[in-house]
């Protein structure tokens, strides 16, 4: 007979709570962050939250990169990560005034392969990191910790036509 260790019987509940297997928590490459963010679809909370707002919000998660590498570019106001592909054809998700999508120029100037690491955000509302990023009012989705270059500097001044906060980065 088996005795279950703390870890395993955990893993067990939490399995039992979300309907999803638990991989690793502590997610050792950026590969194993990503297929666990790809359970997104068929996650599922029973923890006080069956009003649908939880799914609705999954919903408007942006796309996860589908390679990575020198393709990962992060966008220069929101840090939002994804491949210059993903860019050229649906924008980011935060900054959609930008019009990536229709200005495929847009994209190299608001977006840069130069960032250093991923944080993949679930939900942010809850999420301490996301808050001290300053990115918990964005969309779920993977983030850089930090850009070293700043928007140009009619992008900039777009940001303040819409209304739109834009923190430069730190030097």
């Amino acid at each position: 007979m088996r005795v279950e260790s703390q870890k395993d019987q955990n893993v067990h509940m939490w399995h039992q709570m979300i309907g999803v297997p638990i991989l690793n928590v502590a997610f050792g490459t950026v590969r194993d962050l990503i297929n666990f963010i790809l359970f997104k679809s068929e996650f599922r909370t029973k923890v006080g939250e069956e009003t649908g707002e939880r799914e609705r919000e999954m919903s408007n998660a942006a796309q996860i990169p589908t390679s990575f590498g020198h393709e990962l570019r992060a966008c220069l106001r929101c840090r939002l990560v994804k491949t210059y592909d993903q860019f050229r054809e649906s924008g980011c998700e935060n900054c959609p005034f930008f019009k990536m999508d229709e200005d495929h120029e847009r994209v190299v100037d608001c977006t840069t392969p130069n960032f250093n690491g991923i944080i993949s955000m679930m939900d942010p509302s809850r999420s301490w990191a996301a808050r001290w990023l300053r990115i918990g009012r964005f969309v779920p989705g993977c983030y850089t910790l930090a850009v070293s270059e700043a928007l140009p500097e009619d992008l900039q001044n777009l940001c303040e036509e819409e209304r739109v906060q834009y923190v430069p980065p730190k030097r």
